[in-house]
């Protein structure tokens, strides 16, 4: 599976809490729309090949990954489906000193915050429950943690990677395919893009001019997700204190 895909579904990240697989058949083709087109810049009827489009497709990945890493903020939005055909949805807002994730999947929510190395988890009741072993321990849970956040470290293994939907650095390091092929070029979210089409049918469309990802599609149902309000996006703050459970003392 090509770490577009990854990116794209989560996998790698949701698999320590949760069992995410991925879709199949063809990429949806990306809806049109104008809140990621490049400032200043006309909406072009017709797509064409230029810029960062006359790179072979490595280098139109790193020039991507270059471009997301430069930004000050970036918020990533959307949802794809899994291989058993259950939804998850995905609100990233991500700054380089900071982040908040919200996912949505098997009828459970989970949000993050990571600012610097601390890492702030809120589950609604529905996520809680699917993570416990019964019922009975689920619904505990539940009671316990509801409407509370657990504060801990970003790389407190007892959360697997789920830290790394609010964390940007991290987020553009999961940006890799190997092997990905251009297609293209298309006008998306009035964007001209080049596409860069994994082995699985996942594609990521960069801008031909600036370089940055403009949306990620991936095989099976879902609006995939659109890259939007670069450097627009404010650092998120810690939940207030009386909200906050220290879970290095859960044990």
């Amino acid at each position: 599976m090509s770490r577009i895909r990854t990116v794209l579904a989560a996998t790698t990240i949701l698999a320590a809490l949760v069992t995410a697989g991925c879709g199949g058949g063809k990429a949806s083709a990306p809806p049109a729309a104008s809140s990621s087109a490049s400032a200043g810049a006309a909406t072009p009827s017709t797509p064409y090949v230029t810029g960062v489009g006359k790179l072979p497709a490595a280098a139109i990945l790193a020039r991507a990954k270059a471009a997301l890493a430069a930004a000050g903020s970036v918020r990533v939005k959307g949802s794809v489906t899994s291989e058993d055909g259950k939804p998850t949805t995905m609100d990233l807002a991500l700054t380089r000193t900071a982040g908040r994730s919200t996912i949505g999947f098997s009828g459970g929510r989970l949000t993050v915050i990571v600012i610097g190395r601390t890492a702030y988890f809120q589950g609604d009741d529905a996520f809680w429950k699917a993570s416990a072993t019964d019922a009975r321990q689920g619904a505990a849970y539940a009671a316990m943690f509801r409407g509370k956040w657990l504060k801990t470290t970003a790389g407190d293994k007892r959360f697997g990677d789920f830290s790394d939907l609010a964390n940007m650095k991290a987020f553009v390091a999961e940006l890799e395919t190997p092997g990905a092929a251009k297609t293209g070029p298309r006008v998306v979210d009035g964007v001209n893009c080049i596409g860069l089409v994994g082995d699985d049918g996942s594609t990521l469309w960069i801008d031909q001019v600036s370089g940055r990802p403009v949306r990620g599609t991936s095989p099976g149902a879902g609006t995939g997700l659109a890259f939007t309000d670069y450097d627009r996006v404010p650092a998120p703050t810690a939940p207030p204190p009386d909200l906050v459970i220290d879970a290095t003392a859960l044990h």
